[in-house]
């Protein structure tokens, strides 16, 4: 750019370029002004330059850049000169010292020119002041953040486009690495077992995305290839521009294995009590065989012969007969409870005619001792059941008509068998007053505790409800035996 000494150039002599020149110059918004490049004297300088520096335009006629330098800028300001002498336009950050003292941050543009003879640069100069104090929090900011979380005792580490870029010592202990290089720069899925990798994907856009994630239990992958077990949450943090998310993991290695440990123990414990509960059975079956067969047997022998007693002895009198009579009494009151107790301990009807049969009987009991109608919808055949969920059904078909009759103060019972393709129903509800809510889930309701120990073998379910009109409907449900 070449200008005429304007001493001897009027505004009507100047071309339009020049005009144009002035107009963009002088009534910038940002300021600007022109030096001379040996002597650094300012040779022209505009209204925001003036404004924002607090110096008149004769004061900055008479000074040169060092002016405006602070001390630690002299040397920069040579360098910076030598620079834009081998250059048509450069750009830098500095800082400015106002009239008034203060100090500014700049970004300056420079531009070589010709200036009315003069070598020059043509400057404009930005404030961004603001711009580096919100840096420098942002820098005191992200070292804090760094310092935190590197002194953090759980595991953590930071990862940029999945990227690691910060590990703390507890998450390098965690992966077995000895030192935070071994980790920093790896794959965020290199540290996660594959099998979460979709997962990861998942969580990670909806983070992005502004949402929150929960925990997760995932798979970490040691450097040495082994797996740990570890509780997940991660948060994304816009830093700068550029979005970071911080992972914080909790090694639950040894939660897992107690928990795999008491698994497996209350597994144990259920496989105990399948077993103790065959045993238990095949007892009654057994002590209810030997008690109808065995001590039948002889009670009726000697109801029999007390008969043939009574009938020989007749002429002895009739206080004779009556006594021998009254004996007899007493033998058949006590084989009715020798079939009541033989029923109890195993129904006969149960293994002898089937479930339906045995449905049907424990209904028509159940109603002659409590005066409970009792309704019944049953298939007229026999299922094809086996004998262990046969037996299932049949006492938790007992144990709930035993806590309708205890608790429900019913006036009817509905009882309810089907089957399909792959489980059998077995449906008991009355018209009581209802389970407490807190009822279902109490310890010692051992009632019910007892119907879901029976199906917990075979994968079966009940279901409880009180209905809104009022009593009670458990609904079981068994899965058939597979063929």
């Amino acid at each position: 750019m070449k200008r005429r000494d304007s001493s001897r150039t009027t505004s009507s002599q100047l071309d339009p370029h020049e005009k144009t020149f002035q107009l963009l110059f002088y009534h910038n918004h940002v300021p600007m002004w022109v030096y001379d490049l040996k002597t650094l004297t300012f040779l022209d300088v505009n209204l925001a330059a003036m404004e924002k520096y607090g110096y008149t335009r004769e004061e900055f006629l008479g000074m040169t850049l060092k002016d405006i330098q602070p001390a630690e800028y002299k040397t920069r300001l040579l360098n910076g000169t030598e620079k834009v002498q081998t250059a048509v336009e450069d750009f830098s950050e500095c800082r400015h010292t106002l009239k008034d003292g203060r100090v500014i941050d700049v970004a300056i543009i420079s531009y070589k020119v010709e200036y009315y003879k003069h070598d020059a640069i043509l400057v404009a100069a930005t404030g961004i002041t603001e711009r580096k104090r919100a840096e420098e929090a942002l820098r005191k900011s992200e070292e804090r953040y760094r310092a935190l979380a590197t002194s953090s005792p759980d595991p953590l580490y930071v990862h940029i486009d999945g990227r690691v870029t910060l590990v703390n010592p507890a998450m390098c202990q965690l992966l077995g690495a000895e030192k935070p290089s071994q980790v920093i720069g790896k794959s965020v899925f290199e540290i996660v077992d594959s099998n979460y990798h979709e997962i990861v994907r998942k969580r990670l856009d909806m983070m992005f995305k502004g949402h929150p994630v929960p925990l997760l239990e995932e798979k970490y992958i040691r450097l040495d290839g082994t797996a740990v077990d570890v509780d997940v949450t991660a948060v994304a943090i816009d830093l700068g521009g550029h979005e970071e998310v911080l992972v914080v993991a909790r090694d639950i290695s040894e939660r897992k294995r107690a928990e795999e440990a008491l698994k497996d123990s209350v597994n144990r414990l259920h496989l105990l009590e399948q077993r103790l509960e065959r045993i238990r059975e095949d007892e009654r079956k057994t002590i209810s065989r030997e008690v109808h067969d065995e001590l039948g047997t002889v009670l009726s022998a000697i109801r029999f012969d007390l008969f043939a007693l009574r009938d020989l002895y007749s002429k002895e009198g009739k206080g004779f007969t009556d006594k021998v009579q009254s004996i007899i009494e007493l033998i058949d009151g006590v084989m009715v409870t020798v079939q009541d107790i033989s029923a109890r301990l195993r129904p006969g009807v149960l293994d002898r005619l089937g479930l339906i049969a045995a449905i049907e009987w424990q209904a028509e009991k159940f109603q002659e001792h409590t005066n409970i109608a009792c309704a019944l919808h049953l298939p007229e055949s026999e299922p094809a059941i086996d004998e262990e969920r046969s037996t299932v059904l049949f006492r938790i078909l007992q144990e709930t008509l035993t806590n309708v009759a205890r608790h429900a103060h019913a006036k009817h019972v509905e009882i309810s068998f089907s089957e399909t393709e792959t489980e059998f129903s077995l449906i008991v509800a009355d018209d009581g007053v209802g389970i407490p809510e807190g009822k279902l889930h109490d310890p010692n309701s051992l009632g019910l505790l007892g119907i879901h120990e029976r199906l917990y073998p075979f994968k079966g379910i009940c279901i409880i409800r009180s209905p809104q009109g009022g009593g009670t409907e458990i609904n079981v449900h068994l899965p058939k035996k597979p063929s």
